[in-house]
Formats: structure tokens, C-alpha cells, sequence
């Protein structure tokens, strides 16, 4: 997230590295912050996995 600038809290998210539909838990090893739209792009990423 190098070189990223926001000036909102709401612009980043919460996400879990290995998720919880693969049966991994909320733990603070498992959570990485992620701007809203890398958030949404990994999530498209994974969810085409499937």
C-alpha cells in the first residue's frame, strides 16, 4: 500500500488473509488492511477461484 493516500477511515477495510469460508478463524494473523477496492478485488479474485 506504498505511495497510498486516504483521507477516510471508511476507505480502508478489514480483511482476512486465508478466509473464513476455507475454515480459518479471526485471529490478528489472519487480518490484513486493505483499501476498500483492493479489498473488493481480492475478494472478485477469490470468489472466481471457487
Amino acid at each position: 500500500m506504498s505511495g497510498v493516500k486516504i483521507q477516510m477511515r471508511r476507505d480502508f477495510q478489514i480483511d482476512h488473509i486465508k478466509p473464513m469460508s476455507q475454515g480459518d478463524l479471526t485471529t490478528i494473523d489472519n487480518l490484513q488492511l486493505l483499501t476498500r477496492k483492493a479489498h473488493v478485488e481480492k475478494t472478485r479474485k477469490e470468489n472466481t477461484r471457487r
